[in-house]
């Protein structure tokens, strides 16, 4: 992983077009799991030392993507925010910290549009399912 950190809406659009290459789909036709052929996850960007995301190869419609991000202990996400997209975020593991709140397994958070924030995970490993809902642009191939 790369010791900075550039979390901009680039990499919403650009995961749209990875989730079509790996799937051959702009959206989902029929109920699939992670356990089917081709959805193994996606690297996700890069990210500060101490993280590591994926991308899940599913095409989900309205302009949704879902992620899962690994922290280590005490890494901290820099400030920032997506003008063109919502973050629903889930802590599946460990905890992460919102200024003075601590958000545990369990626990989420929705971030609206253009607001920033910044994370920060505890003292122990950290796991975060995070999904982005658009209106972020989507280049969609005409059939």
């Amino acid at each position: 992983m790369s010791s900075r950190s550039d979390p901009d809406d680039a990499v919403l659009s650009a995961s749209h077009a990875r989730i079509e290459q790996a799937t051959g789909l702009t959206q989902e036709d029929r109920i699939v799991t992670s356990r089917d052929k081709g959805r193994d996850a996606l690297p996700g960007r890069d990210l500060p030392a101490g993280m590591e995301q994926k991308l899940f190869a599913v095409a989900l419609p309205h302009k949704m993507l879902a992620f899962e991000t690994r922290f280590e202990p005490n890494v901290t996400l820099p400030s920032h925010a997506h003008a063109k997209a919502a973050v629903f975020r889930v802590v599946r593991q460990g905890s992460v910290f919102y200024g003075d709140v601590e958000l545990k397994a369990g626990d989420w958070m929705y971030v609206p549009p253009g607001a920033s924030y910044e994370l920060r995970s505890g003292a122990e490993p950290c796991w975060v399912w995070h999904m982005y809902i658009g209106p972020f642009p989507i280049i969609i191939p005409m059939p």
